[in-house]
């Protein structure tokens, strides 16, 4: 499944969502920032170097190719263990599954 990475997040007045250094935040980053965070359940689905390359191509990447066991697994991690709240996890959600969210 491709992934839109460079996709910027959005408030819930439509306004673009930046990260702490100003930067706009962008889909890839939260998604990397979520997968390289400890697990609160303190289990890990997926061996951690794949985690760490995985984030790591999606911190730079505009978009990516994630296969099915990969996706099943990122989705967890992003419902279960998300380190943000439900504004970026469910627009992160939204773009795992290629939505809008007006298409939801």
């Amino acid at each position: 499944m491709k992934v839109k990475l460079n996709e910027i997040l959005k408030s819930l007045d439509d306004k673009e969502m930046v990260g702490q250094d100003g930067i706009p935040m962008t889909v890839g980053k939260a998604l990397a920032n979520m997968l390289i965070a400890p697990r609160q359940s303190g289990a890990y689905e997926m061996d951690k170097i794949k985690l760490y390359i995985l984030s790591q191509e999606m911190y730079t990447k505009d978009e990516m190719e994630i296969d099915e066991a990969d996706m099943k697994h990122i989705r967890n991690i992003v419902e279960t263990d998300s380190i943000y709240g439900p504004l970026v996890t469910g627009f992160v959600l939204l773009s795992l599954e290629n939505k809008k969210v007006e298409d939801k």
